[in-house]
């Protein structure tokens, strides 16, 4: 994917389900073609030539990488300068072919960017970009009122405060009716770094910005603080070049507060790119999980051969579906898709590994509560070892953490009983029976009773107030 944008020009390239696409390279030519198109109304030789030099790098990297599709659009600055299509011939010349999004175009794809990610999303989508302002309603999977203002953050720099109130006037015309209520998804790279630095100054114990909020209450001092050049350098996960934007990226956030009144901010990391390749699948791929089709790459690329984790989950899930709250399945199967996933690390570091694997992983749309949940039951599965697991209650309670504890558990268990292959779960049912737990075997099958599986059984018995107990099975 080539994304030809206001501040650079980005490569990206996927691997993995297409539901929930895993970037393996990514790669930014820096170009500033929004101030360029702004002060020049055309793209001048010299960037030109500067531009083309990205393009034939990236050009060469596709290829090297074997790139099987490529796909490339542009967005507000070629637009908007006077010799876009000067520039889209030339790359024409070069072999790419590439897309010029109209305004509403990409404030739809941004849209279905934040449903790849969030296939739940309830309200307004702002694509905050270096030429415009994108803006569209997502609801029901759907998207609606897709329009493009001339807002970027390039733009925005260099308002005045009279200027601001002229914005803050065409926002209100715009956008009156689109309020209140719902979430405000903050789309475009500014707004991911006004995150960043938010986790930064509230001491979040964690970088990864997928379901990361910023309550309205809180613009008033993230203004402050992206005001605050030192602050804003000494976070690690800001882009130097993007802290000059921050301010009137974050002043932007508040006007559209003032005017939308969403319950709640959330960053998105996806936008245009990954809009674009959702909008290529079809309805039956569209509504695959996300998160549990990410999951279960990552877990089919580190697992041994023979694991199946959804066969795991399929047998564990009598023993909890009755106790269930809101998304626990969801989190306990991926939970389970991931559970063979440190097999290859040294013993006494397995836990502590699976640990990172459910707070790190590339998942799509899996925030820190979730992340925790997940992280909870690997650390149990792999035997809880001592290590830290303080950062887990930083990002959830302790009840839903205890839940996942006890997913890790009968895991564990199942892992144990043939191998992690799942070859012999269907022979064996776990259920409850008054005050015990029952493993119920074949008759005969006295192999899948020893003694470790005894030990396990236990613990897991233990886990959930239970007795446990071999039965035959009937």
């Amino acid at each position: 994917m080539f994304d030809i944008g206001s501040n650079s020009v980005r490569f990206v390239a996927y691997e993995g389900p297409p539901r929930a696409p895993i970037p393996i390279y990514n790669e930014k030519w820096p170009i500033s073609l929004g101030d360029i198109v702004r002060h020049h109304g055309a793209i001048d030789d010299k960037s030109m030539a500067h531009l083309l030099a990205g393009i034939d790098r990236f050009i060469s990297l596709a290829s090297y990488m074997q790139v099987g599709t490529i796909k490339a659009v542009a967005t507000a600055a070629i637009r908007e300068a006077e010799n876009g299509g000067d520039f889209i011939g030339a790359a024409a010349d070069r072999g790419l072919m590439v897309d010029l999004l109209s305004g509403e175009e990409e404030a739809y794809v941004a849209a279905m960017g934040v449903l790849t990610c969030y296939p739940d999303a309830e309200g307004i989508v702002a694509d905050l970009g270096g030429g415009s302002l994108e803006i569209a309603r997502v609801s029901g999977g759907q998207v609606t009122g897709a329009m493009s203002l001339p807002f970027g953050t390039a733009k925005l720099t260099i308002l005045s405060k009279s200027e601001w109130q002229d914005v803050a006037e065409r926002l209100k015309s715009e956008l009156g009716g689109r309020g209140p209520g719902g979430t405000l998804y903050m789309v475009g790279g500014t707004w991911r770094a006004v995150a960043h630095l938010h986790q930064y100054a509230n001491a979040h114990p964690l970088r990864v910005l997928s379901r990361y909020r910023i309550a309205p209450k809180d613009i008033p001092g993230l203004l402050e603080d992206v005001s605050n050049s030192d602050l804003a350098a000494s976070s690690p996960t800001v882009p130097t070049q993007r802290i000059p934007l921050m301010p009137a990226a974050t002043r932007m956030l508040g006007l559209l507060n003032d005017i939308i009144r969403p319950k709640r901010n959330m960053s998105c990391p996806l936008g245009i790119r990954e809009g674009l390749l959702l909008e290529e699948l079809d309805s039956e791929a569209r509504d695959g999980d996300p998160l549990l089709e990410s999951a279960r790459f990552a877990g089919q690329r580190l697992s041994r051969g023979r694991f199946d984790g959804d066969r795991l989950f399929d047998w564990m899930q009598p023993l909890f579906e009755a106790l269930d709250e809101k998304d626990d399945a969801r989190l306990r199967h991926a939970a389970c898709l991931l559970a063979d996933s440190a097999w290859h690390i040294h013993p006494d570091y397995r836990s502590s590994h699976a640990l990172q694997i459910g707070l790190e992983g590339n998942f799509l749309g899996a925030g820190g509560r979730e992340r925790a949940m997940i992280a909870r039951a690997l650390w149990s599965a792999y035997g809880d070892s001592n290590n830290n697991r303080n950062i887990l209650s930083q990002l959830a309670k302790r009840k839903p953490l205890r839940r996942a504890d006890k997913w890790g558990l009968a895991i564990r268990l199942g892992m144990r009983i043939d191998g992690g292959t799942g070859m012999a779960l269907d022979n064996c049912q776990l259920r409850i029976d008054g005050d015990r737990l029952l493993l119920e075997t074949p008759k005969g099958a006295e192999a899948l009773r020893g003694e470790a599986i005894g030990h396990r059984l236990q613990k897991l018995a233990r886990g959930i107030g239970k007795q446990a107990v071999f039965a035959d099975r009937g």
